[in-house]
């Protein structure tokens, strides 16, 4: 009796093995680095925003002889006011004569919203931009904050309207915590 070797069977070569790393995306690769299912609280400066964020205009450069602005919702806590959004706003002087005074005056807000004004931008050279944060309360509404965007010889009308996402206040539980949430 003699022993069977298997390969002499076998009529169509075995099939090559793909090492891991070569299958799995390196984004992700990237999503999953740091994962881990232990109890332990992640902290906000753990985790960041995939991506980057949305902007949307707030004045356009024609609109604004020259004065383009944007805005977007940093994701980050607004320090004094927890109660409010962070809305960060960039600023591009594309004219050819320097911006004075750029500042915020007489908002229009509902009943319940609240404006933090970012500092006055006293001068944006022509070709610079300019980038401040403003805190918006929007009383958990998604109704636009009306504001008057002020230069040293101008007012425009403006208006900054959350998506209902970025009025969520992000929470950092562990997967236990996250489970007995889930089932109340």
């Amino acid at each position: 009796m003699s022993l069977l070797d298997f390969d002499d069977f076998e009529s169509t070569p075995s099939p090559q093995v793909t090492p891991v790393g070569n299958f799995l995306s390196s984004s992700l690769v990237t999503d999953l680095e740091g994962l881990s299912l232990t109890d332990t609280v992640l902290s906000p400066a753990t985790i960041s925003p995939s991506g980057s964020l949305k902007s949307y205009e707030l004045l356009h450069r024609i609109t604004g002889e020259g004065l383009w602005v944007e805005y977007c919702f940093s994701r980050q806590p607004f320090l004094p006011d927890p109660h409010m959004v962070a809305v960060q706003i960039q600023f591009t002087n594309s004219a050819a004569t320097e911006a004075k005074s750029l500042r915020l005056e007489e908002a229009k807000l509902q009943s319940g919203m609240r404006v933090k004004e970012f500092p006055e931008i006293e001068v944006l050279p022509a070709g610079e931009s300019a980038t401040v944060v403003m805190g918006v309360d929007f009383c958990d509404s998604t109704q636009a904050a009306n504001l008057q965007l002020c230069t040293h010889s101008r007012k425009f009308f403006v208006s900054i309207q959350p998506p209902v996402g970025e009025l969520m206040t992000p929470s950092f539980m562990t997967e236990n915590e996250f489970k007995k949430e889930q089932g109340k």
